[in-house]
């Protein structure tokens, strides 16, 4: 039993020697060689001890991540220690942004000695700026990353954004401004994450929807009544009343369905802030102002009252006509009169008679009052000569007052010219405008309602054409002239004859039409008046020769000596309509019998656009063709030379042969009657004529 309780006294006495050797073990600091360190870049974790270091061990941790363990030795100044993680998994248990290094000291038997930490950041986060600023749920947004030192734009960054209801993350780029844009699919909240050496770190924001609350109703309550206000049903949209210090004075219950009341028993300024803690919907203050009793409105039309004309007052309480109130104006030297409203709130007051200074107050039983005042003057009434003037225009402004009297002495500036100078007697005053746009023209005096007017001197723009006829497939040139006449960019509209528009924009255009007909050609300049010009493009000319041969009447068509196809010709006389078209050889043939007046028409009715309508008018005539009569005649002049020779012959010879038996023989002669001579002859004429046709006045 004794020599138990030794041994375990001599165990104590040696933990109690060891413990008070231990505890001079203490770590006096711990530093890190950068406050802001790059990501996956190298630093350094440096660890000061006192004491008898020989035995203890020394962890390493960023965070809750032990990355390092190491035997300090003997040497009180050995620790510091490179971090230096050559696998990329080991930054991923070390977050960027803001960080804790920590160091832990053991002795050998695993007690914790001491532990000392020091805060540092891996990278620095940037500052986020948004347009709109506001980002909204669905809407496109753009999102600028700024260094938070310099306030530059950072460039070129790989960002991530992700949001934390399980959407998949959307990378992106920052261009040259340090912008990207990207759509929020939801509303809620997004992290923004970007992992590079010296911009690093996650970045919390939110996309909402804009909120859209009624009320309050009404609008200036007074003490101790309801009021309504109602926000999105099942939105779990807040609504607070912060008094005129800011201090919450009451949190409005607000249903499901958005429906809330309230009341204030103090009177005074408060605001209305409705979903501030939202993370859907982004927040809406309204002010609201409390009175003991209901305040009216006061209104006082026209603007900007002038002597001598009509005015009305309007009272009105809650948007609703205040009839009964008592208005009372003062004039300018002081004498009041008071007026009552009608039915529909107002009073038509007539007597502004001078110029100054107006007050007005309503009055009302169980109502607050309420003041306003307005101020009178005279009125300008200036008009200009020409109304419409171009800049070649000498302009006379002539500036009158509400009654149509000259107003003179009045000052006349215009802002973008170095003109400036006073009506003469008869509130007249001329200048000149050199530009086509718009100025400004401000009429001032004393006593009187500033006023502003503007002209625009048009300029004069002229178009035109290089030519005002041309044969189809030519150019012309299109000019458009400012009014002195110098070459202007304008908009050129040309309309060919078909309807079909092409537009150019300079001080000229060349263009080749593609078509026969009229083109129209509209110029038009910003605060110039139009101008238009047009030409003609003739279609291409024809060649056409006609001839007859045998009854056939021939045409031929050419330009510049080819033959053209495939066009429609028409061939008229007073019993003969007759149609064709032209084959490739440029011919066309009609059969004619009858003589007469013949219109020969070539391409009829324009049937082939890019070619002229040729007409052309004959007289078609019978003609006799000596040929065909010469050889009938000669044929007939012999056979009747061969026929009087024969008879000829013929006699010669009979005659002969009857006198030879007796020379003295007589013929006895028949009582009563003389021998009678016999002429045998050929007709020649029966036989017809053969004839052709000639054409004349061709």
């Amino acid at each position: 039993m004794m020599e138990s309780k030794s041994r375990l006294v001599f165990s104590v006495l040696v933990l109690l020697v060891f413990a008070t050797f231990t505890a001079a073990v203490r770590l006096t600091d711990v530093s890190v060689s950068n406050e802001v360190v790059d990501y996956q870049g190298k630093f350094e974790v440096e660890a000061d001890f006192s004491g008898d270091t020989c035995s203890v061990e020394a962890w390493y941790f960023i965070g809750d991540y032990r990355f390092a363990r190491k035997n300090v030795g003997c040497d009180p100044y050995n620790g510091k220690l490179e971090v230096t993680f050559e696998d990329e998994d080991d930054w991923d248990n070390v977050k960027c942004g803001p960080q804790t290094a920590t160091v832990e000291i053991y002795n050998s038997m695993g007690l914790l000695l001491d532990n000392r930490s020091v805060n540092f950041s891996v990278g620095v986060l940037p500052v986020l700026k948004f347009m709109p600023s506001r980002p909204l749920a669905e809407k496109e947004v753009r999102v600028t990353l700024l260094d938070p030192d310099t306030g530059n734009p950072l460039k070129s960054q790989d960002v991530e954004i992700k949001d934390k209801y399980g959407g998949e993350p959307i990378s992106r780029r920052t261009a040259s401004d340090g912008s990207f844009v990207f759509t929020p699919d939801i509303a809620g909240e997004y992290t923004l994450t970007v992992k590079e050496r010296e911009v690093c770190g996650d970045v919390t924001f939110y996309a909402k929807r804009p909120l859209l609350a009624d009320g309050p109703h009404p609008e200036n309550p007074v003490v101790d009544e309801m009021v309504l206000i109602a926000v999105p049903s099942g939105s779990s949209v807040g609504v607070k009343v912060l008094d005129s210090e800011g201090n919450l004075y009451l949190t409005v219950p607000v249903s499901y369905n958005g429906g809330g009341n309230f009341s204030i028993s103090e009177a005074g300024e408060y605001t209305l802030v409705i979903g501030d803690l939202s993370t859907k919907y982004w927040s809406l203050n309204k002010t609201l102002t409390v009175t003991d009793r209901p305040v009216p409105e006061l209104s006082i039309k026209p603007d900007e009252p002038v002597v001598g004309k009509p005015m009305t007052f309007t009272v009105t309480s809650r948007n609703e006509p205040l009839a009964g109130a008592v208005v009372t104006v003062t004039k300018p030297d002081g004498v009041a009169r008071e007026y009552t409203t009608s039915s529909y709130g107002t009073v038509n007051y007539d007597a502004v008679t001078s110029t100054g200074e107006y007050k007005v107050a309503a009055t009302k039983d169980r109502y607050s009052d309420v003041t306003s005042s307005f101020e009178a003057y005279h009125a300008f009434e200036p008009y200009l000569e020409p109304a419409l003037p171009t800049v070649r225009d000498t302009i006379v402004l002539t500036v009158n007052d509400q009654n149509g009297n000259p107003v003179s002495d009045a000052l006349v500036e215009i802002p973008d010219t170095e003109f400036m100078r006073v009506c003469d007697v008869g509130g007249r005053v001329s200048f000149n405008l050199e530009e086509a746009k718009e100025y400004t023209i401000d009429i001032s005096k004393d006593l009187f309602w500033d006023k502003e007017i503007t002209v625009t001197p048009y300029g004069i723009l002229s178009v035109k054409a290089s030519s005002a006829s041309l044969m189809l497939g030519g150019n012309v040139t299109l000019f458009a002239y400012d009014s002195y006449e110098n070459p202007t960019s304008a908009d050129l509209k040309v309309t060919d004859p078909d309807g079909v528009v092409r537009y150019y924009t300079g001080s000229q255009q060349l263009i080749t039409p593609d078509k026969p007909g009229e083109y129209v050609v509209s110029g038009e300049k910003t605060n110039h008046l139009g101008a238009n010009v047009t030409f003609t493009v003739e279609p291409y000319a024809l060649d056409v020769s006609t001839y007859m041969s045998q009854g056939t009447y021939y045409v031929n068509v050419t330009r510049e000596g080819e033959p053209i196809s495939g066009l429609k010709v028409n061939v008229k006389m007073e019993e003969v309509d007759l149609d064709g078209r032209t084959d490739d050889a440029g011919m066309a043939s009609f059969k004619i019998s009858q003589e007469g007046n013949l219109t020969l028409t070539v391409n009829v009715n324009g049937d082939n656009i890019v070619y002229e309508e040729r007409i052309v008018r004959q007289n078609v005539v019978r003609s006799y063709d000596l040929v065909y009569l010469t050889v009938p005649l000669v044929i007939v002049f012999l056979i009747t030379l061969f026929a009087i020779i024969a008879i000829q012959l013929g006699r010669a010879y009979f005659g002969k042969e009857l006198k030879m038996p007796s020379k003295t023989a007589k013929t006895p002669k028949k009582k009563g009657k003389k021998p009678k001579a016999k002429h045998d002859s050929v007709l020649l004429g029966d036989k017809p004529e053969k004839k052709r046709s000639r054409l004349s006045g061709i």
